[in-house]
């Protein structure tokens, strides 16, 4: 067995950060702003879980979206921080659901109402063909497919792309990739 030597850290000590970052252009690879789940493990939530403590572990781990699995591990929807902190939420409490009482599922996106890419599409796109092609979908979250296995091979988000191409919108919240198409038009063009 090999002998692990540790090291002090020091206040030269500074964070790597990927090598592309801020880098980002319209004619990048979209792959860039892709979330690819073969290579980052996708960080779910339980259906079941109370929608207050969805809200604070998104905020802890500074998430703007989790994936939903039911109790047998099988993906159901997506949900965002804004979903469990925003308007659906304050219509269940307003029509007397206690708070307490509110889940993942009562606020979530279900499958069926998600949209996707083709994995193998993403690999010939760029940025800026991407951003075009989710411009009609006021969506702020597009999952990619990967049609020879029916898998859902990853996620792509339209904050992660403003935030990559420095487009100024409030990140703190979910960006729509129709509002993220037109701030892009109005910079890029």
């Amino acid at each position: 067995m090999n002998k692990l030597n540790l090291i002090p850290v020091d206040s030269h000590s500074t964070i790597t950060f990927p090598m592309h970052f801020g880098d980002l252009s319209l004619e990048s690879e979209a792959l860039e702003v892709f979330s690819d789940f073969s290579q980052v493990r996708p960080i779910v939530i339980d259906s079941a879980c109370a929608a207050e403590l969805a809200e604070r572990l998104m905020k802890n781990m500074h998430l703007q979206s989790q994936i939903v699995v039911d109790s047998g591990g099988e993906m159901v929807g997506l949900i965002s921080l804004h979903d469990v902190s925003g308007p659906e939420l304050i219509k269940k409490v307003a029509s007397g659901y206690q708070r307490d009482e509110i889940l993942v599922e009562d606020l979530m996106r279900h499958r069926h109402d998600l949209i996707a890419l083709r994995y193998g599409e993403i690999l010939r796109a760029s940025v800026g063909e991407l951003v075009e092609a989710l411009r009609d979908h006021h969506q702020s979250f597009c999952l990619v497919l990967e049609e020879e296995s029916n898998q859902v091979r990853g996620l792509i988000s339209a904050n992660d792309i403003a935030r990559g191409l420095f487009v100024p919108l409030n990140t703190a919240e979910n960006i729509r990739f129709d509002e993220l198409s037109k701030k892009v038009r109005r910079i890029f063009s």
